[in-house]
């Protein structure tokens, strides 16, 4: 009975899998890192952090998203751009989770208007947003705007009145009048209060410019994590280009002829291949 041979398709079908069955058989279970460990080995690679974290966040939502976000001088906003078209149920969904972030029962107890407590709705043309203001006069916007299939989000909120070098001097002179005015009265000194004056600001001034960047940042983040959650409401599964990767059939061994205990053979040929 003579041996079998193979096609070249059947040949590169073969070894595909083959390399895969390799690949799913070397891998270790146990083995894996952390976000800080994977930020330092991209570190090393001379990858910035801030990419590692937008390809982690592609990864875990299964959406391939156009990640910008930052500061102004008064506030932090978040883009992302997400496939599909916005409907009435999945803006519903999304107002929920904003609510969920942002509203405030003690506002509601102190007879806060509607936009401080769970917000308000607006729509026009195809956009749409919510709005929501704490009783500290913090301000959120949110809007989802859908163009040709596309969905352009964003979110921004009010930190400052100023930038935080801004902020840091206005806040720390007032807190430096005071301990001032405390120093030159105690000692009836006018050399005591202006010392003591420029001490504080020296002082003051870059310790609450500090401490109000700290705090963008972590109001940064938590818009940051609001506007993942969005992009998995809005997101469109049926999505060709998002989901190619997870709609491209495995090679399955059941489809090809029968290659048990059987070689791959090669004939000499003439011809040859670079």
């Amino acid at each position: 009975m003579a041996e079998r041979t193979f096609s070249e398709a059947e040949i590169r079908a073969l070894i595909e899998r083959a390399s895969q069955l390799q690949a799913s058989q070397d891998q270790r279970p146990d083995f894996g890192l952390t976000i800080a460990e994977l930020e330092q080995v991209a570190a090393d690679s001379g990858i910035e952090p801030s990419f590692l974290r937008a390809a982690v966040r592609e990864a875990e939502t299964g959406v391939g998203l156009r990640d910008v976000h930052g500061h102004t001088d008064t506030h932090v906003f978040v883009e992302r751009v997400v496939p599909g078209t916005l409907t009435d149920e999945e803006w519903h969904d999304v107002v929920m989770r904003l609510r969920s972030e942002f509203s405030s029962d003690t506002a509601a107890a102190f007879g806060g208007s509607a936009i401080q407590t769970q917000g308000v709705t607006e729509q026009l043309g195809s956009t749409r947003e919510w709005r929501h203001t704490t009783m500290l006069g913090i301000a959120t916007t949110v809007s989802i705007q859908s163009i040709d299939d596309v969905q352009h989000v964003r979110i921004q909120r009010l930190v400052g009145l100023g930038s935080p070098r801004a902020e840091g001097i206005g806040y720390g002179a007032m807190a430096a009048l005071v301990a001032a005015f405390i120093a030159g009265g105690v000692n009836q000194s006018v050399w005591i209060f202006a010392l003591v004056l420029i001490g504080a600001l020296l002082v003051c001034a870059p310790v609450i410019e500090w401490l109000d960047r700290k705090w963008r940042n972590k109001k940064l983040d938590e818009i940051d994590s609001v506007a993942d959650d969005i992009a998995r409401i809005v997101h469109n599964d049926s999505d060709p280009v998002a989901g190619e990767e997870a709609l491209r059939p495995a090679l399955s061994l059941e489809e090809l002829p029968d290659v048990q205990d059987v070689e791959i053979h090669s004939t000499p040929s003439t011809r040859s291949r670079a």
